[in-house]
Formats: C-alpha cells, structure tokens, sequence
C-alpha cells in the first residue's frame, strides 16, 4: 500500500547509462510504497539533457532534469568554481575540512574546494524541486558524495525537511583512493537524518574513522532478484572441465589478470567466463593465449544487467570469482548465489558477510595465483566441493540479499523517518 509521501531520489545518471544498473531493482520495490518518486540525476553531464533515457519506469516514477543556462559542462564547472569564491556557504563548509585537506597539500583543498562547489551547485537546485512538491517529502542520496553533502547543506537552511544517504565502497572508504581522503564526509553524516552503510563493515568503518559520531549510521542491505535456472538438474549437477565466471571491469583495481594467472597454472580444465570490458583486456587476453589446450578464456565484454541475468541462468557454472582489491559488497555475487553458484572471492571490504567457508572459499586481500590454482585443483578431483556449496550459496541470499525482502525493509524504514519529522518527534 503506497503512503502518501514523495520521494525525490538523487542519483549520479540514474535513469542514464552508464552505471547504476542495480538501483532499477529497487525503484520497483520504492515506487510501490511511495506515492511519487521524482529522480534527479546530479552528475552535471546530466544537466540540461533533453533526450530519452530508454528506460521503463513505472507510471508514478517521473525524472527531473536539472537546468542551467551554461549549457557546456566544463564551461559550467569553471564558473562553478569561480563563483564559490564568494559563497558564504562554501567558505564555511570549505573551513569545516580544512584540517584534514590540508594533509594532502594543495591538492587536497583543491579537492576540498571541488566538492564542496559541486554540492553547492546541487543545492542551489534543490528550492526549485521542494517547490515543485508536497512538504510531506523524503529526499534520498543513493551516495555519499557532493550530491548528500548538497543535501546536508540545505538542510541547514531547512531544518524539517528528511534527508538521508546510502553508503557504499567507493563514497565510503577512503583508502580506495589514489589521494586517500574523502571531504565533510563527517560533517555530511552528522547533518543528515540516517546513513544507509549496505554493510557491517562500512558501518564499523565509519564508527572507527569518527569516534563519537551521532549514532544515525544504520545497515540496509542491497539485494538482487532471484535467477530462475533454465534446467536445475542439469545446472546444478557437476561437470569436467570446470566452468568459472566473473563479472567486473577490466581494470587494475578488479586485478583480473590473477584469475587468468590461476587458470594458466592450474593442473585441471578449466573453462572461464568473464564479461566485462576495460583497459586491461588486451593484457588478459595475453595470458589466456599462454592457456593449456585443456583450459579455456573467454571475454565476452560488457553485457547489460538482464543479458548477466540471463547468463548466469542459462548456463551451468561451477564457481564464481572475484578477486578485487576493494569492495563495498558485490552485487554480483549476491546474483550468483541466487543462481546456486558458489563463490571464491577476496577477502575486502563487506565481501565476508556475504561468503564463507559453507558457500565458497575466502582468500586473503594479498593472495598468489597459485592458490587460487590449488582450489581449482581440489574443485577439479572433488566435484562434490561445489555440489555441497550450492545450498548453503542460495540460502544466504535467500535469507539476506532477496531484493523483494531488503528493499521494502528500507522503504518502510525511510518513510517511517518521515513521519517521525513530519509530526515533529
């Protein structure tokens, strides 16, 4: 039953590609216990845009387009800096982080300045949408970025209005950064009314990083739709060679030239999936040309969310990999475990509430390929490894990631905020 409040969703290009697949899973369940949603995609390539987005989105979901008479972004990111100069709210929030920018010299408060403009920018925007809508409003910030620092901000000048924040891996930990630091992200947090961690351990991060903080920081899982399997006694049997899969980008962080390392060495077949692109792919696909006849590599790119939905479904996979460096917690192995998958991932951020010894192998954060070889190897001459994992992999997301159960557990947690603020408890 839809409560008669709004939501107005402040995304990075959401309902725009691309990125973000994985809010679409939660709209639906939103759209369903709010009575409207206006999505508001802050990334400032966003603004002014006029054509379709080429999404089906339900009748009382509706996207508002940010304006702005600069129409080139770059020309319209220069006067943004420029005109924060004079901003009494830019100087003050620029003053709050001035200690920890000042850590990483002048790049660090040029960094501070940035994204303290960039939230300013946003919140200038913000009085024409409260005007647009009923008070009776939840204003949401899938990231804690400029766009929940630009809500923070207004918040000041508006104390009634609810405000509140997801957190995942890259807004959050600050280590995943090539200059570790991520400005007001205290001050931010403090000011709104409730941050979402999609984690245990990001909220254990944040309690440790700010002793003392407000104790608004509360978990509220992601989660994905259940993976229907084609033919389930086919897929969930055993097979020779091993079929392995992994989805991510192609890139240094997602360190999937280790998989193709591993498989290289390994002593039994293995047959590997892995879609996704990035600059990497040519430095992969290297290493895949150096596999043993009985083992084989395959890249099949970037796919769509519903074409890995399909996929995962429609072939008979043995094991999935992860093997980042950092993560929040992986959407994508909440996928597979729905699929019945079991998982051998690394051991960063969130990752170990989701995997364990009874749904797949842990590995350290540091680990060597030739490990990785070794289970491949025991998975190889013991098929009944993976036949005992599949259970236990779609139990825990039957229990924890179901996006059905989680999202309508964070529906009803937000509109409950708004309630409590709207009769002023």
């Amino acid at each position: 039953m839809k409560q008669d409040q709004t939501l107005i969703l402040l995304t990075s290009r959401f309902p725009y590609s691309p990125g973000e697949e994985f809010i679409y899973n939660e709209l639906m369940t939103l759209s369903q216990k709010f009575k409207h949603i206006l999505i508001v995609p802050t990334n400032q390539e966003c603004w002014n845009r006029d054509e379709p987005h080429g999404r089906e989105l339900p009748a009382n979901v509706k996207v508002h387009i940010i304006k702005s008479e600069t129409i080139n972004p770059k020309v319209r990111k220069v006067k943004g800096l420029l005109s924060g100069l004079t901003s009494p709210s830019v100087r003050s929030w620029y003053k709050r982080d001035i200690q920890n920018a000042k850590k990483f010299g002048l790049k660090g408060k040029f960094k501070l300045y940035k994204w303290v403009v960039d939230a300013y920018q946003i919140r200038k925007k913000l009085d024409l949408i409260e005007n647009s809508i009923s008070q009776n409003a939840v204003f949401y910030s899938y990231w804690l970025t400029p766009a929940a620092a630009a809500l923070a901000m207004w918040k000041e000048d508006n104390p009634k209005i609810t405000a509140v924040s997801r957190v995942h891996g890259g807004d959050l930990y600050w280590e995943r950064h090539a200059m570790p630091y991520l400005p007001v992200q205290k001050d931010v947090i403090q000011s709104l009314d409730k941050i979402f961690s999609i984690s245990d351990n990001g909220k254990k991060y944040l309690k440790e990083r700010f002793p003392g903080i407000s104790d608004n920081i509360e978990v509220s899982r992601l989660g994905t739709k259940g993976v229907e399997l084609s033919n389930t006694d086919e897929a969930l049997s055993s097979q020779s060679p091993i079929k392995m899969v992994s989805v991510s980008y192609l890139k240094g962080v997602k360190r999937v030239h280790l998989i193709a390392e591993a498989i290289r060495k390994a002593r039994v077949p293995v047959h590997w999936v892995h879609i996704g692109d990035g600059p990497e792919r040519e430095k992969i696909q290297g290493i895949i040309d150096q596999f043993p006849e009985m083992s084989k590599g395959e890249l099949l790119g970037s796919l769509s969310n519903d074409e890995v939905i399909n996929a995962l479904s429609s072939q008979r996979f043995d094991l999935f990999i992860n093997v980042s460096e950092s993560e929040g917690i992986p959407v994508t192995i909440m996928e597979a475990f729905s699929a019945r998958i079991p998982v051998l991932a690394t051991d960063v951020g969130g990752t170990s509430e989701l995997v364990n010894s009874s749904n797949g192998w842990l590995l350290n954060k540091d680990f060597y390929p030739e490990e990785i070889a070794g289970i491949l190897d025991k998975v190889g001459t013991s098929p009944e490894l993976i036949s005992q994992k599949r259970e236990h992999a779609y139990q825990m997301w039957e229990e924890h990631y179901s996006c059905e159960k989680n999202y309508s557990e964070f529906a009803e947690k937000m509109l409950s905020i708004g309630d409590l603020r709207q009769h002023g408890n």
